[in-house]
């Protein structure tokens, strides 16, 4: 039997740029020569003798690529096997499992398990060995000191970009210590850019529960303030503007600064949401800002300080670890009592959500499409596209360019063509013809442009190709879709074209021959066209199309 073990595969392009750089930004702590480094950021501007240091919540794309690789590139003959070349063969395999590549290394190195080489060869077998084994360790798993299942699974969990350990002098990880707090214990908090995905008043209350969390169990307290903050609240895109980067949508979440800083910044390409059908804000931003008041990671699971995101946690209760580490750098809360009996122990129970729906219930939508299935598209902010089936409501939601490729950024309205299936979007005086497959065909212009058109259009629906129904706030008009001209006569009042409809109307979907359904805010109506009376409404639209957890009980 002839084996050959290739211990020189390198990875694939696309492993390489999972990982993000390991140099960052850099803190000392207590005054001491403890550098605490963080990947892939450069801190803001910083006043002198202030120190700042992010942490981010988001997904490592680990793979065993490099394993996996190594098995096939490995060469086995089995012509002529015998049963004295078995030993052979499992020890090969014991090699290969028990070798680690530039992707696992370079995993360690960002997370802090191994201190960062130049080269890949500067590792030692068994520095990589014991690496491999403070994860296992830190994570709660069987400690192998082998890439193993369990571990290649935590690997690829999403989780915080903040490294859990720190390499000593003798390249070993050390457990992080609890890092800087404030020199006071009254903050102000202040919300710089809000959310396109929530409402400002939504947000504002997810933010004080977060905050609350922590200040019901600790001698801490927060003020919201105009300016002048201690933490300043953003949701930003892409680059921002601090050298770390958002990512789109999933993978990075959000990423907060160490005292004395503190700020916090969240990924608005997130579908955040205050319940179970997206990100929820509340379980992020409260483990953000466990890091804004000086908290690092802890090795309990169950903890709220642990690096992966757990999602949505009904009745939210601080665990014990969270509790203990907070209190350690601020003490207990601290209530006025009247007398000397003692103080009960404080409630860590938070504050009930506004709504007991997720907020994903209470959007407005921008334009509302039935297609031939019967399923339906509702597009919302910031520029996504939710799918529905009448059965089983919501089952999907995606970037709008996902589904309609090379789709505009930013569009007035849409509507379906029933004869054709094609889907166009309106900007202005432009419609963007996709098939029924998402792929754009052509791009048109309505004769006369915007000056053919009493108003910016909102709404539109089509009963025909020469019958398309354009509605802007208050004005109704038609386009002739074959010659992508407006007749003057067809320019009305809504109240008028579609008596017992109110104005603003902000999408309208044709549901079958004779109704239509207008959308204003969440809610809808339905208007009869055959007898052109208003069916009735308003209803409440998430629960009658999202269904799930937006139906009304």
């Amino acid at each position: 039997m002839n084996t050959t073990k290739n211990d020189g595969v390198n990875m694939t392009d696309n492993m390489e740029r999972t990982f993000m750089s390991t140099d960052g930004g850099e803190e000392r702590m207590n005054g001491q020569g403890t550098d605490k480094t963080m990947p892939g950021f450069a801190p803001e501007p910083e006043p002198i003798n202030s120190t700042a240091t992010t942490a981010t919540m988001c997904s490592m794309d680990y793979s065993s690529t490099d394993i996996t690789r190594k098995i096939v590139s490995s060469s086995i003959s089995f012509d002529n096997f015998v049963l004295g070349d078995l030993g052979l063969l499992f020890d090969t395999l014991n090699d290969i499992h028990n070798d680690i590549g530039d992707a696992d290394v370079s995993y360690l190195e960002k997370f802090g398990y191994m201190s960062s080489a130049k080269s890949f060869t500067l590792h030692s077998t068994s520095e990589r060995t014991e690496a491999i084994k403070a994860f296992q360790k830190f994570n709660n798993l069987p400690i192998t000191g082998k890439l193993d299942h369990d571990t290649i699974n935590k690997m690829n969990t999403p989780r915080c970009g903040v490294p859990d350990m720190e390499p000593g002098s003798d390249g070993l990880p050390k457990p992080y210590k609890t890092g800087p707090k404030w020199t006071k214990k009254n903050l102000s908090w202040r919300v710089a850019d809000f959310s396109d995905r929530l409402s400002n008043s939504v947000v504002k209350s997810e933010i004080s529960r977060a905050l609350k969390a922590w200040s019901d169990v600790a001698d801490l307290s927060f003020t919201k303030v105009n300016s002048g903050e201690d933490i300043k609240i953003k949701f930003v895109t892409g680059d921002h503007g601090d050298g770390d980067a958002f990512d789109g949508s999933g993978g990075v979440l959000a990423h907060a600064y160490f005292p004395q800083n503190g700020d916090a910044h969240f990924d608005d390409d997130e579908l955040w949401v205050v319940n179970t059908t997206g990100t929820d804000l509340f379980i992020v931003a409260a483990h953000e800002f466990g890091h804004s008041l000086g908290l690092d990671h802890s090795n309990n699971n169950d903890a709220l300080m642990a690096p992966f995101y757990t999602g949505y946690i009904p009745n939210y209760q601080l665990h014990s670890d969270d509790i203990a580490g907070i209190r350690s750098l601020y003490g207990e809360q601290q209530n006025p009592s009247p007398t000397d009996s003692p103080r009960p122990t404080p409630a860590v129970t938070v504050t009930p959500p506004v709504d007991n729906r997720p907020e994903l219930c209470q959007n407005s939508y921008e334009a509302t499409i039935k297609n031939t299935n019967g399923e339906y598209l509702f597009f919302v902010k910031p520029k996504h596209v939710m799918m529905m089936t009448a059965e089983n409501g919501l089952y999907r939601t995606e970037k709008t360019k996902t589904v309609f490729k090379k789709s505009p950024r930013k569009v007035d309205s849409a509507f379906i063509l029933p004869d054709t299936n094609n889907i166009y979007f309106i900007k202005g005086k432009k419609l963007y013809e996709f098939d029924s497959e998402g792929t754009r065909t052509r791009v048109l212009k309505i004769k006369g442009g915007r000056k053919s058109m009493p108003e910016k259009t909102r709404a539109a629906f089509a009963v025909s190709e020469n019958q398309v129904y354009m509605l802007g706030d208050s004005m109704v008009w038609q386009l002739d879709l074959s010659t992508l001209t407006i007749s003057s006569e067809s320019i009305k009042s809504i109240s008028e074209e579609f008596p017992g409809l109110p104005s603003g109307i902000d999408a309208a979907m044709l549901y079958d021959t004779e109704t239509v359904y207008f959308f204003q805010s969440n809610m809808y109506y339905s208007f009869d066209l055959q007898s052109n009376t208003l069916n009735g409404g308003p209803y409440d639209a998430a629960s009658e199309f999202i269904k799930n957890d937006c139906e009304v009980l």
